[in-house]
């Protein structure tokens, strides 16, 4: 080789070496994740250089000698009252509800902007062409979310109501405080048609779920008999129908499926409603049975009804041997239609108890403001939470005497809603 060449290889390679050198640096100084303009806050320096306290209103309290827990209501900046918590809650919190601002550009989002608090002293206003929006809104909540994260106890979660104005920040938000492996789920809350768009009707929003440590979540010494909620009433049903049907499955199910349509909206069995069908075993749910992300085998099968080959799953089948599916079907743990479609995999209800909450929530958004209007007049707040609803995750995430924190309280909603849930179990939660 001649040695011009062999220098140009060299100076090659030193320069490949340089590119490494430059891109290891920048893996390990920069990592995936939500960045933002960080907009200081007028609070910032108070609990910087001072400590805030909480005073007591005594002629406000509401004094009782029932036994029943004393309720705390802190009036003030949530910055200040959640660094005072950091110092007498740390680790005790096991669920925290928020309904923070949405920053849709006109729902009063103001930040407290300790450079313009001279000229916006109540706050500087943040509409929806203002170009550090979600800079500000992101600071905001970054503040709070950090410390409400130390507040949580080993198995607590916070559950955060959201639409789809930050939502997408806000993931990626919670993802970095509270860590990408403790996201438990993003609920639906369908709710009322709400026309946005000439061809959308915008009916629903979001609740994100994280826990402190997911793995602990499953330690929490929740008694389950009790949040079954409704399984009481599926399994009487149930076993009417039995005894009336004299065990005809067919005709069991199309009844169970009959009483689910015509129970109320609010009727807790309602959680449950998938789980219809029925067979010797008891009551499953027809489950999907093909390859999630699709590239499954695609076997023939024969329906056992009819003799036909059934219609494959278009992603394949989720088995990855076609033994372990014939298995099933030999086992009677595969639904099969007598239409030759697609069959399903049989999930039973009594295997399936403990997951009492579905991701979708159907509660039209106007029955929460109705409520709200029949005890507190109207005018006086637009968008209240659903007492129910917020009740269903006190009832799933806490212990009988659990603490549970709410620190944008809004209408007292989440107050309203653990009242509600220790009037029926007795419990001893203590609201802040």
């Amino acid at each position: 080789m001649k040695p011009e060449k062999e220098q140009a290889y060299l100076d090659r390679i030193a320069e490949l070496e340089k590119e490494l050198k430059r891109t290891h640096h920048k893996i390990k100084k920069d990592t995936y994740g939500l960045h933002w303009l960080d907009v200081p806050e007028a609070f910032e320096d108070d609990v910087e250089n001072k400590l805030p306290i909480l005073k007591e209103v005594k002629d406000k309290a509401i004094l009782n000698d029932d036994g029943k827990p004393t309720h705390i209501l802190i009036e003030g900046d949530n910055y200040h009252a959640l660094t005072c918590m950091n110092y007498t809650h740390k680790g005790k919190i096991d669920l925290i509800y928020i309904d923070p601002p949405y920053n849709t550009g006109n729902d009063g989002f103001r930040y407290k902007d300790k450079r313009f608090l001279d000229k916006f002293p109540d706050g500087s206003e943040v509409p929806v062409d203002h170009p550090l929006r979600h800079s500000y809104w992101l600071s905001f909540m970054n503040k709070r979310l950090e410390l409400a994260h130390s507040l949580l106890s080993d198995f607590g979660v916070i559950l955060i109501s959201i639409d789809d104005n930050e939502l997408a920040q806000l993931k990626l938000l919670c993802d970095q405080i509270f860590r990408q492996k403790n996201f438990v789920a993003n609920f639906i809350w369908r709710g009322g048609k709400r026309n946005a768009a000439k061809y959308i009707s915008i009916s629903h929003e979001y609740l994100l779920l994280y826990a402190k440590d997911l793995n602990s979540v499953s330690e929490n010494d929740i008694d389950w008999k009790e949040k079954k909620l409704g399984l009481k009433d599926i399994y009487k049903t149930y076993n009417k129908l039995k005894r009336q049907q004299k065990n005809d499955y067919s005709k069991i199910t199309a009844e169970l499926k009959q009483w689910y349509k015509e129970l109320p909206t609010s009727h807790p069995s309602k959680l449950h409603k998938h789980y219809c069908n029925v067979d010797e075993r008891g009551i499953y749910f027809a489950s999907d049975i093909s390859r999630g992300g699709g590239g499954g085998p695609r076997w023939n099968i024969k329906n056992p009804m009819t003799g036909n080959n059934v219609r494959i799953p278009s992603r394949g089948w989720a088995f990855s041997k076609k033994e372990d599916l014939i298995n099933a079907i030999e086992n009677n743990l595969v639904h099969f239609s007598k239409d030759d479609g697609v069959p399903c995999f049989k999930r039973y209800l009594k295997d399936n108890e403990t997951q009492i909450l579905d991701t979708v929530f159907y509660k039209d958004r106007r029955a929460a403001s109705k409520y709200f209007r029949q005890i507190m007049g109207d005018g006086i707040f637009d968008f209240p939470k659903d007492v129910e609803i917020i009740g269903k995750f006190i009832k799933a995430f806490t212990r009988n005497d659990s603490i549970v924190l709410d620190f944008f309280a809004g209408t007292g909603t989440t107050l309203h809603s653990l009242i509600n849930v220790n009037n029926v179990d007795n419990g001893k939660r203590q609201g802040i």
